[in-house]
């Protein structure tokens, strides 16, 4: 507590002190690092919040232990060299062959999402998008984007009514990959519309936003047939889902990622500066591309349609393609927006702020 409270800038060993180097969980006092140098890896606890804003800047240090001893990882990092691994259209390939999205989404007032969402399925390289939503919202998404067919389906309380089932049912065949949530609203019908959705489509599927809370709160298996089922919450979404306080997922983002995947048996990407993605019996995934630059309306809407497109263009596993979108996400975002941060080692200023 004295160091953290100090002005001068703090060298951390490893380690800062008061941070779990396996979870990144800090259970009281801890130091605030402007630089840690931790020896012979990196550490989960250093990459996950709030132990990552504990750290500062963070080198890793030779100690002498020889390069060919292995361990298995507790975690993976993804850093912007992941895009290495990106799909590439091949010369003679055709939309098609790109994958296609179905994305369900929009409602009265929240038509953007809608927009958002299958925009960055094209702009993800997603060869086709048919979005279907609202009648009253059709029109808007139509006017927006002219690559995306946006198809009309009834209405009722201004969100998706359960018969629009039928309109989703029809696009189907021609998709690879299926997207629902984004700007869905949370009218009553809609909550039936989403789980027959889950429960019949053999289609990967990403759900996210007003999706994830049509499935209710403390949430259980996910429907589905067997396909991938991934969920895009941030920590608010998880905190419902898990029937937790925001402030315990926030604490506890690996224990909260790993009780979601358990309960409901879908691959999760815990949205933050910190993305953490997670699949039933896998190794987490933590990327390292997050931004403030991102910390806007409507950019979860469009990592939505950059998961869906992974998807739809065979990135396996499901943990795999989440991870993927979360790095091109992020790093789509630094490559728009600057903003400059003082030198880690210039001051003591860095205290720990909400996620």
């Amino acid at each position: 507590a004295w160091a953290d409270a100090t002005d001068a800038p703090v060298v951390a060993c490893d380690v800062p002190t008061g941070v779990d180097a396996d979870t990144g969980e800090v259970a009281g006092a801890a130091v605030t690092a402007a630089l840690t140098t931790t020896s012979a890896g990196h550490k989960v606890g250093l990459a996950v919040l709030p132990g990552l804003e504990r750290a500062g800047a963070v080198v890793v240090v030779d100690i002498g232990i020889p390069s060919d001893v292995r361990a298995a990882p507790s975690a993976w990092r993804a850093d912007a060299r992941a895009l290495d691994a990106l799909p590439r259209k091949g010369a003679g390939g055709e939309k098609y062959q790109a994958g296609a999205v179905l994305v369900v989404a929009g409602s009265e007032g929240l038509t953007g999402a809608a927009v958002l969402s299958s925009g960055a399925t094209l702009r993800a390289g997603a060869g086709l998008t048919v979005v279907v939503t609202t009648a009253s919202a059709q029109p808007v998404v139509a006017g927006h984007l002219t690559e995306v067919m946006p198809m009309p389906a009834p209405e009722r309380d201004g969100g998706l009514a359960p018969e629009a089932i039928d309109v989703v049912r029809s696009q189907t065949g021609r998709v690879t990959a299926l997207a629902i949530g984004p700007g869905l609203g949370r009218a009553r019908g809609t909550t039936d519309l989403v789980n027959t959705v889950l429960e019949e489509t053999d289609l990967p599927v990403v759900v996210d936003a007003d999706g994830l809370w049509h499935l209710g709160e403390a949430i259980g298996r996910v429907p589905g047939p067997g396909a991938p089922r991934v969920l895009t919450p941030h920590a608010g979404e998880a905190a419902r889902l898990l029937g937790w306080t925001r402030e315990e997922v926030e604490a506890r983002r690996m224990a909260a990622s790993a009780t979601l995947v358990e309960r409901t048996g879908a691959t999760v990407l815990l949205k933050g500066p910190d993305t953490i993605v997670l699949g039933p019996g896998e190794t987490p995934i933590i990327t390292t591309t997050g931004t403030p630059a991102l910390s806007t309306a409507g950019s979860g809407d469009v990592l939505t349609g950059v998961v869906a497109a992974m998807l739809a263009r065979g990135v396996h596993p499901a943990s795999r393609a989440a991870a993927l979108a979360a790095v091109l996400h992020g790093v789509a975002g630094l490559s728009l927006i600057h903003i400059s941060e003082p030198t880690r080692l210039e001051s003591k200023s860095r205290k720990p702020a909400s996620a």
